[in-house]
């Protein structure tokens, strides 16, 4: 089988900050904001710019362990680039609990460089990830900052960057009474890619996808955490998997080596 597409992440809050910069004339007033899967105001001051930014839990379940604050800004030449993005930070958390790996990529364009950031985050101490048997593993969570350009004196926009699942299973057809399903995965995964395990966190509304999903990543695996060295690492992933019903030009790209999977 094959997946159909990724994105980067679903996103939920743990906490945030807000911060004061200096205002850029040239761009007629710029609103940075925070937002999140339900979306959230962004308060926009006269002749200020306002930052609003976040560090996410591994999806409600990676805490911080010490109550270290940072602030996070977009790179300059980012926000010069274009006029609002959003950048997520994909960070790979020690048995220990310090940062083992920082990769930071704006949504629709891909990896970029962002030391600073990375720096102010390897700065916090994170709760390690436990496998199934309650053993210090290696995790994920996520820094997400966003920004958006406004006219000065237009009301303060909300937010709603909507980052689809990782992975997509495709369907013949959905089942009845759901749309846009997705299923949240607990997967332990080998350096190698190969789910050791997986378990669902957050059920799709169907135990046939669920099942499903699960029985995929297991078959075909899923990306390994990488620390900052390019090692790959034994580490625990939570995956979201959406569910896709292939369009007529859909399955022609997939070819007919890929019908097998669109039986589920």
């Amino acid at each position: 089988m094959k997946w159909l597409g990724r994105a980067i992440i679903r996103a939920g809050p743990l906490w945030f900050l807000s911060k004061r910069i200096a205002p850029n004339p040239a761009n007629e007033g710029l609103a940075f904001g925070l937002a999140w899967d339900w979306g959230g105001d962004i308060a926009v001051f006269e002749g200020e710019i306002t930052m609003l930014s976040i560090v996410l839990p591994l999806l409600f379940e990676q805490a911080l362990t010490d109550l270290q604050k940072v602030v996070l800004e977009a790179p300059a030449e980012e926000m010069a680039r274009s006029r609002d993005g959003i950048e997520v930070i994909r960070l790979v958390i020690a048995p220990d609990g310090s940062l083992a790996g920082c990769y930071p990529q704006i949504v629709g364009r891909g990896p970029i460089e962002d030391r600073r950031s990375c720096r102010k985050l390897s700065k916090l101490t994170f709760a390690p990830s436990p496998d199934q048997a309650a053993h210090k593993v290696y995790g994920e969570t996520f820094a997400i900052v966003t920004w958006q350009a406004i006219l000065r004196g237009q009301a303060s926009p909300r937010v709603y960057p909507k980052l689809g699942p990782e992975l997509y299973l495709p369907l013949a057809r959905l089942p009845d009474g759901l749309a846009n399903p997705a299923v949240r995965l607990g997967l332990l995964v080998e350096a190698d890619g190969k789910v050791e395990h997986c378990e669902v966190k957050k059920s799709s509304g169907s135990a046939s996808l669920d099942k499903a999903a699960c029985g995929a990543v297991i078959q075909d695996g899923v990306e390994p955490l990488k620390i900052a060295s390019g090692e790959t690492v034994r580490g625990v992933r939570i995956v979201d998997v959406g569910f896709k019903v292939l369009s007529n030009q859909d399955k022609a790209a997939e070819g007919p080596e890929n019908a097998a999977s669109q039986k589920h």
